[in-house]
């Protein structure tokens, strides 16, 4: 796991900014790849390199990855990041929300981002099932 990079918070809110209306899309803006965006930003490393990840489009496609890998929270233990409890996690931590399938987003404060078909949207951090400290 890497440390946070000094820049970090200005990266964050950059892809905040820049992903806040993009809607939801399979293989590059859902909430994996939003989480990797987000640990990338913060860290300057991407945690799914090594994992021999190919592009996908599909949900079906994404989910035969993640059965693969053994799922979201063992892709997070995998890239090295320890599972904190859900009222610890701070600006920047990754958390999963059930809403109503497992889905990734990132810590804000109070607030959780997740992508959605509408762009990002924003859940309250105390919604979250489980989270993950990153750098």
């Amino acid at each position: 796991m890497s440390a946070r990079l000094n820049d970090w918070p200005e990266r964050l809110a950059a892809l905040i900014k820049a992903r806040r209306s993009m809607p939801f899309a399979w293989g590059s803006h859902d909430c994996c790849q939003f989480a990797r965006a987000g640990i990338t930003a913060i860290t300057g490393q991407d945690p799914a390199r090594g994992f021999g990840l190919r592009r996908y489009r599909t949900e079906r496609a994404a989910a035969a990855i993640l059965r693969r890998l053994g799922g979201i929270e063992a892709l997070l233990g995998r890239a090295g990041f320890v599972e904190i409890r859900i009222a610890l996690a701070q600006r920047g931590d990754v958390m999963l929300l059930r809403c109503p399938s497992p889905t990734l987003g990132l810590c804000l404060g109070t607030e959780v981002a997740v992508p959605t078909a509408d762009g990002l949207t924003f859940y309250p951090a105390l919604q979250a099932a489980r989270a993950w400290r990153i750098g």
